[in-house]
């Protein structure tokens, strides 16, 4: 302990040395040199105790990823686990009110860690759902991490797909929806002006309809699909020939 924490104790008789103000994280050596006329030829007794607290473990990172508007990838980074027996995932579609959904048991290591956790949030309704992460310590004490949300997409319109594309003007436009509904279609040309907007009604069974650019010049134009929260924009290019 001399050289590291710059301390050196002699003992003549039977007693304890206590050290204190050591840094966190920091690898310390303690070096006894018995002295034979205490000791009795290095027959001492020794009894080491720790006290103190284990260090709080540390968030590093806490995030959230939606893929395929389905599943939900909740990845976390901390160290200093020493002291935590477990992590708790709750879910909110409110931001107020948590659900617990999952427990993963702790790698109870000091160095850096990460887990991932997939939430399939396929029935959910869409919106923005909330993630936070309880660590929970032997001791029973909760640590909570900040908050993360993925944002799910409503699907009420899905697998859009317009052909030609490229068109000398005309294109056939066909969607699986999930229910008959009145569907808004703008077309939208390259210095971001609108030159179609207009509803159509359209039905599980007749999911298709027709566009005609025939009588606007060249380009590239983004056909922007509506419905229900349901926003598709599809690219499609313009060539007269």
């Amino acid at each position: 302990m001399c050289a590291q924490h710059k301390t050196c104790q002699t003992i003549n008789t039977p007693g304890s040395i206590t050290f204190t103000d050591l840094a966190p994280s920091t690898v310390y050596y303690m070096i006894i040199d018995e002295n034979t006329a205490v000791c009795s030829y290095s027959k001492c007794n020794y009894n080491f105790q720790i006290l103190g607290q284990a260090l709080p473990i540390v968030w590093n990172s806490v995030s959230a990823n939606l893929s395929n508007n389905t599943f939900s990838h909740i990845t976390w980074r901390t160290t200093d686990e020493e002291n935590t027996k477990e992590f708790i995932i709750e879910r909110s579609t409110n931001g107020f009110n948590f659900t617990n959904i999952a427990t993963v048991k702790s790698l109870k290591s000091n160095q850096m860690n990460q887990y991932k956790y997939i939430d399939n949030v396929a029935k959910l309704n869409p919106g923005i759902i909330f993630y936070r992460i309880k660590e929970v310590d032997f001791n029973g004490k909760v640590r909570v991490s900040q908050i993360v949300s993925v944002n799910k997409i409503s699907s009420f319109i899905s697998n859009v797909s317009i052909s030609p594309n490229p068109s000398n003007g005309v294109y056939n436009v066909v969607m699986n929806l999930e229910d008959d509904a009145d569907i808004q279609v703008k077309i939208v040309n390259s210095l971001g002006q609108v030159i179609i907007n207009n509803a159509n009604n359209l039905n599980k069974e007749n999911n298709s309809l027709t566009i005609d650019l025939s009588n606007y010049t060249e380009g590239i134009y983004h056909i922007h699909i509506i419905g229900k929260d349901s926003l598709i924009t599809e690219k499609v290019v313009l060539v007269k020939y």
